[in-house]
């Protein structure tokens, strides 16, 4: 049996360390949806973002952003679902210790903001247009209601552990996507409770579903999926919880997982 539904990450599966996905990649996944099979991205990424990935592709379909926090078809005028944190709880993890001292970015499911505190680390991030650069949590008005996800980065990897032992005794989810990252969701709120509902709307068993990834932020989602694939570059603990492990991100990984699922010799 092949899969009824391929979810691919980006960054470090889908996208080479350039940051581009390779023609294989966009082929293969072409040739997948041709066969009828449903592709959906999940990446930590805002909709604009992953929208414009799904259309270089060229495919159809849904996407699932912000790490679960959405989930919406590229040609929907509104989200499928949109989950939200708190405004109390924004503010309790605002007042961890360190977080005053990394950069601090702030996500609804339209806007994007961010606080500067190491300006080296936010240069190095591929450039947003649309990302707003404020100073404080009132500079975002009526929109602390509207957050789904939060990022805090710093170059500082002690100090990003003290944070993350910090926000786990809150209510919430806490991931590394990198090692100079820390991604934060509503409790509850990953990239598998999203595939569930995309599950759903689509009437796909979550046994019918193949998803590959490569950091902590696939975790769920890998565990989730009937079929759970790993790059060969993915984080220890993703490759021990899936059931494959396909190619690195900059050898075609996600072309050869596909063409293995496509020809049944990755069995479902």
């Amino acid at each position: 049996m092949i899969p009824k539904l391929i979810v691919v990450d980006l960054d470090g599966t889908t996208l080479n360390s350039n940051g581009v996905i390779s023609e294989e990649n966009k082929l293969s996944l072409r040739k997948a949806a041709e066969q009828g099979i449903e592709i959906a991205i999940a990446t930590g990424r805002t909709f604009e973002s992953a929208r414009d990935f799904m259309n270089e592709i060229g495919i159809n379909g849904h996407v699932v952003t912000l790490n679960g926090s959405g989930v919406r078809h590229i040609e929907a005028n509104k989200p499928l679902y949109l989950s939200y944190i708190e405004p109390e709880v924004v503010s309790h993890m605002m007042s961890v210790d360190g977080v005053n001292r990394v950069n601090s970015y702030f996500n609804t499911g339209e806007k994007s903001y961010v606080i500067v505190r190491e300006r080296e680390i936010y240069d190095s991030f591929p450039f947003n247009p649309a990302l707003h650069e404020i100073n404080s949590l009132d500079d975002l008005g009526s929109d602390i209601s509207n957050l789904s996800k939060l990022l805090f980065s710093t170059s500082d990897s002690e100090l990003l552990e003290e944070i993350n032992q910090g926000l786990k005794k809150l209510a919430l989810e806490v991931v590394y996507p990198d090692k100079w990252c820390l991604e934060v969701t509503a409790e509850g709120v990953s990239k598998a409770s999203a595939l569930a509902i995309l599950a759903d709307e689509l009437g796909i068993t979550q046994q019918e579903i193949a998803a590959i990834g490569d950091s902590e932020n696939d975790l769920e989602m890998i565990r989730y999926a009937g079929v759970g694939i790993a790059m060969e570059n993915a984080m220890p603990s993703v490759k021990e919880a899936a059931k494959y492990i396909t190619t690195h991100h900059n050898e075609d990984g996600v072309a050869y997982a596909v063409t293995k699922l496509l020809e049944g010799e990755w069995p479902m």
